[in-house]
């Protein structure tokens, strides 16, 4: 049983969430068992014999998956890796070995490296599991311990928007109304006339990719925050102009983000990153049920959604998920493959793709030597006429630093994923939303682990900054402005 104050965002602070054997073997059956097996059913005799590595991943990711369903505990980051393991980097796979076929982005691949690639898959989610294991161990197994909030901020009953909240907020609508009045001959018609639009407008790459990011994350950090602020209890007053900028701020960010003409991972982000403020991952109950509902979503609607927006074949929309997992959005581990083969010719760059990412606001004009984004070194590499290719983390790990890279690199970001979701965890026993940043971006992991991460950085700067801006000015507000009779937090 779940307790009722864990929809309260102030107050009593809720039960621990209780953890379901039934509801996480049920799941274990269906992720780990059955739909392997649907899939071994429904495709032919085995033409590449790399697929019983791609079902052992499968499988394993499948149970750790379950795992996470019947513990019922809203780790967000972790569920988003292994959901993103599981789909893109065992079922995908499995499926394309088995059919002996190439996503149509990545054509003629899994040649001689498909056992290599299918080592880096397991070794950096073996250490990406190892490093969320051994910050449990470092706080001595107590995973997210409860915390007790001070009165002085749960208890505040305050007026109104934080004045730096305002600002941000009419700040993001002048930027998205620039970039809407930019677009807006292609707004509401398909992402290949809006690609275009916005490459007559800034025809520099990284110029589109910033003006982008600040048409869309300050909105979304702004609409957020301020309905984490207006869910609160008992409900803040605000006042008209208060009310003015949420409500076109919210508009602002619909007719931006629309599902015609956005990229599906920027759509789904903002979908639920508003659905978590409103409350959708406040209980273990409704945390299942968007793990679960998370699978389904990029198994069926994610290539419907792209079946539908594509203009190009009308009438010839492909529901089917199995053949979906051969197409291109799915080309994950191919490019993995491809990864392999191009450091098996030319080596690592030694970090030269990492620096690339790091330092992604300097012109081409004035670092002319300036790296690809890693999708595209890899599409000129195998020659391929479409360069706009994933590069998920685990190949840009490795062409920076080999083996060695992966392993690191998958140990840190297990060990800085199990801080931040005991953070969540911890923010949900007493609320019925994580903070600001929270809310946003672990479901922005899915872009950011099918890379490239060239591609995904302006997005996430842009995010993090706007959102410890939005968290501080609020938390300083609450404070100031808390009832004198509160008492001081405890320890």
């Amino acid at each position: 049983m779940e307790s009722p104050a864990a929809l309260s965002p102030g107050g009593a602070v809720p039960a621990r969430v209780v953890g379901s054997v039934p509801l996480g073997a049920l799941a274990a059956l269906v992720f780990g068992l059955a739909v392997p097996a649907y899939v071994l059913a429904a495709t032919p005799g085995p033409r590449n014999p790399g697929w019983l590595g791609a079902l052992v991943v499968l499988v394993l990711v499948g149970v750790r998956y379950s795992w996470i369903v019947g513990r019922g505990e809203q780790r967000l980051v972790e569920m988003t890796v292994w959901l993103f393991t599981y789909v893109f980097l065992g079922l995908a796979p499995l499926v394309q070995l088995r059919e002996g076929v190439s996503p149509e982005t990545t054509p003629e691949v899994y040649g001689a490296f498909v056992a290599e690639s299918l080592l880096v898959v397991g070794l950096g989610s073996l250490s990406f599991a190892v490093g969320c294991g051994l910050r449990t161990l470092r706080s001595g197994g107590r995973g997210a311990r409860l915390r007790t909030i001070g009165p002085a901020i749960a208890g505040n009953t305050q007026v109104g928007v934080p004045r730096g909240l305002r600002w941000l907020g009419l700040g993001s609508l002048l930027l998205t109304a620039y970039y809407l009045v930019q677009v807006a001959p292609a707004l509401f018609t398909s992402v290949d006339q809006l690609g275009a639009q916005m490459a007559a407008v800034w025809p520099n790459t990284a110029t589109q990719g910033i003006v982008q990011a600040l048409a869309i994350m300050p909105l979304l950090v702004t609409v957020v925050s301020m309905t984490l602020l207006r869910l609160r209890r008992p409900r803040p007053v605000w006042t008209t102009g208060e009310q003015v900028v949420y409500w076109t701020a919210v508009v602002a960010l619909v007719v931006t983000v629309n599902p015609l003409n956005s990229p599906r991972y920027v759509f789904g982000t903002v979908a639920l990153s508003l659905a978590g403020a409103l409350g959708l991952y406040a209980t273990g109950r409704r945390f299942r049920a968007v793990a679960v509902g998370a699978v389904l979503g990029l198994l069926v609607v994610f290539p419907v959604a792209d079946a539908f927006r594509d203009t190009s074949t009308p009438g010839g929309i492909e529901i089917s998920p199995l053949s979906a997992l051969e197409g291109g959005d799915f080309d994950a581990f191919a490019q993995i493959d491809n990864t392999l083969l191009y450091v098996d010719q030319y080596g690592t760059t030694e970090g030269r793709q990492a620096l690339g990412v790091a330092l992604f606001w300097v012109p081409r004009a004035v670092w002319t030597e300036k790296p690809e984004d890693t999708g595209v070194l890899l599409a000129d590499f195998r020659d391929y006429s479409f360069d706009n290719l994933s590069a998920p983390l685990w190949a840009e790990l490795f062409i920076n630093g080999g083996w060695v890279a992966v392993g690191i690199g998958g140990l840190a970001f297990g060990w800085w994923a199990r801080g931040r979701d005991d953070a969540i965890v911890t923010r949900l026993r007493r609320s019925r939303a994580p903070g600001v940043v929270d809310c946003i971006l672990p479901f922005y992991f899915v872009f950011l682990l099918r890379g490239s991460l060239l591609q995904a950085m302006a997005n996430l700067v842009v995010m993090l900054a706007c959102a410890w801006f939005a968290d501080r000015v609020t938390r300083e507000h609450l404070a100031v402005d808390a009832p004198a009779r509160s008492e001081p937090a405890s320890a």
